[in-house]
């Protein structure tokens, strides 16, 4: 059978009960490559047997790779096939790519937030794009926005900005409260990815994107 909902870097599973909340027997894949996540997740949706959970990264081989992360508060959240300064600390993860995990199924909704990899993952998905045509929620930074703007347009999507966060400078911990400019993602509100082609601040904006076909169903907004 196909699945509604692919959730790939669940963290606590916010995007799991979402959909859930929706739709209560909606047939969900969430892959979480940090142990400790993971089975949290397990725990928590134990009693929920149309939610498949897995412990691996997505990449665009299957292999093994580096999986980088630190202790600290602060990046509690930063998990990484992305070697950066902040994240010291290595364990090694399995990798398998989407298409493997789908093996010829189809997804309806795909989110990918991965801490950096997220282009890479949706370079090596491009037979699901076309195939599918899932709608894409995807996290992108200052690093990777352009990117994965240019890959979806590519493949006939529309894509917007859904939540966005700009960081007035770059310091250490770019989330001090003074620090960031932020509108929620609950705010109902859509922003046409051009409008922040030029922007030159440091920033974290969440996007969807929808096959052009699709796009009258987000006139309204």
């Amino acid at each position: 059978d196909d699945f509604q909902f692919i959730d790939v870097g669940v963290f606590k599973g916010s995007k799991i009960d979402c959909i859930v909340n929706i739709n209560p027997y909606a047939r969900v894949i969430g892959i979480e490559a940090f142990k400790d996540y993971y089975d949290n997740l397990k725990k928590k949706y134990q009693s929920n047997k149309n939610i498949k959970l897995l412990n691996y990264a997505i990449s665009n081989k299957n292999n093994t790779l580096n999986f980088y992360f630190n202790n600290k508060k602060v990046d509690k959240e930063a998990f990484s096939l992305k070697k950066n300064h902040k994240l010291n600390k290595i364990q090694k993860t399995k990798c398998k790519t989407l298409n493997n995990i789908l093996n010829n199924k189809s997804a309806s909704i795909i989110k990918i937030d991965t801490e950096g990899s997220e282009y890479d993952i949706l370079k090596s998905s491009k037979k699901i794009l076309l195939n599918n045509k899932p709608a894409i929620f995807v996290e992108t930074t200052d690093k990777t926005f352009n990117s994965v703007v240019k890959f979806l347009k590519k493949y006939n999507y529309c894509a917007y900005v859904y939540e966005k966060h700009i960081f007035k400078k770059k310091l250490s911990n770019n989330w001090k409260k003074d620090n960031v400019i932020s509108d929620d993602e609950f705010d109902n509100k859509l922003y046409e990815v051009s409008k922040f082609k030029d922007i030159k601040k440091g920033f974290m904006f969440n996007i969807v994107a929808i096959p052009i076909e699709k796009n009258r169903y987000l006139k309204k907004f």
